[in-house]
């Protein structure tokens, strides 16, 4: 079993950085420039902010209510808005591909910004009635996701 949302920890964290980590660094420059306890209190005040999100993204990270499941005949998929019950099972001979997106490059981070694509995400390229279904399906962590591709012969493509 593989959980879907394990890998969201780590863009999140990067992503909301970008924005507390500068704000931090200009306040703390200005509390040690000019001692004041309204640059103390709002330093304060952004530092546990930044703490409580990054605490509340890896609650979230440690979530078991998504998973993947590797059955003998198909995947089981249990992921919000892939159908009206939020599972899906899709038999091995189905699926044509996966398709895991990761964060190696500076490409990868401007995709995310610039096109909206999830880092670590993974979509599911499978056969429907005689056409082909993109759907994303989580954010597993890689190695998890690797393991249950070469054990049931699917193939895994990683985008960077």
């Amino acid at each position: 079993m593989i959980y879907l949302e394990r890998g969201i920890l780590k863009p999140l964290v990067v992503f909301i950085s970008i924005f507390f980590v500068p704000i931090i660094i200009c306040v703390s420059i200005f509390l040690f420039s000019n001692y004041s306890l309204r640059d103390l209190i709002i330093l304060l005040v952004v530092a546990s902010s930044y703490a409580s999100i990054i605490f509340l993204i890896y609650k979230l990270s440690q979530s078991k209510k998504y998973y993947l499941i590797a059955e003998d005949d198909c995947l089981r998929i249990n992921y919000p808005n892939i159908s009206p019950d939020h599972e899906l099972k899709i038999p091995y001979e189905k699926i044509i591909y996966l398709k895991y997106y990761r964060i190696t490059s500076l490409k990868a981070w401007a995709y995310m910004f610039l096109y909206e694509i999830s880092p670590q995400c993974v979509f599911i390229i499978y056969a429907h009635e005689g056409e082909q279904k993109e759907i994303m399906i989580g954010y597993p962590k890689y190695d998890e996701l690797y393991e249950i591709c070469n054990k049931k012969g699917l193939k895994l493509t990683v985008k960077k």
